[in-house]
């Protein structure tokens, strides 16, 4: 896995999960669905 934080913007990637840790941090989650980013799609 690679740390969503340490990302970088012109690289093309893709969730393979999302921790329990992450599923408690309601902006994160709400960013993800905003921007239709759900594990295992690819653009």
């Amino acid at each position: 896995m690679y740390p969503i934080l340490d990302a970088k913007a012109d690289n093309n990637y893709f969730i393979e999960k999302i921790t329990e840790e992450l599923k408690r941090d309601n902006k994160t989650i709400s960013f993800l669905q905003n921007h239709d980013m759900t594990p295992g799609k690819k653009k």
